[in-house]
């Protein structure tokens, strides 16, 4: 099996079908980032105690 093709953008990389981006970060230690494909979104945001919190959406096609 062949390795899903990758590179690296200014605040993340693509790798196959998902864009892995870093969205945010603040001074108390929360980091967070995004899971993005054409058909889904996933926000992940990490406390600085290590909670993980999550908000996934579905992205909809446009009909035609």
């Amino acid at each position: 099996m062949s390795k899903p093709p990758m590179h690296f953008t200014d605040y993340g990389f693509v790798w196959g079908p998902a864009e892995i981006t870093r969205i945010h970060s603040t001074e108390s230690g929360y980091v967070g980032l995004d899971v993005m494909t054409n058909r889904a979104n996933l926000q992940v945001t990490v406390t600085p105690t290590g909670l993980i919190r999550t908000h996934a959406t579905t992205r909809r096609k446009a009909k035609p």
